[in-house]
């Protein structure tokens, strides 16, 4: 994940993704009650896609975090 060149050391490709991996658990944690909100409207009210996608727009600020959710519809 990191290597070494000319006594300074980089991230390596792999490292690189496993970065963006823990940004994004970051990123996913600090909006965890809403993303529990949004389970709690699924389960309780079976919602159409379409209202779902609404609501996880109006929620969560973050387009990656968007992406993930929608493509689970």
């Amino acid at each position: 994940m990191i290597s070494r060149k000319n006594r300074q050391y980089h991230l390596t490709s792999f490292g690189d993704i496993v970065y963006e991996a823990q940004l994004m658990i970051g990123r996913a944690a600090n909006t965890i009650w809403k993303l529990k909100a949004i389970d709690s409207l699924e389960e309780e009210h079976k919602l159409p896609v379409d209202e779902r996608n609404k609501i996880i727009n109006t929620l969560i600020d973050n387009q990656d975090i968007i992406k993930i959710l929608v493509k689970q519809s």
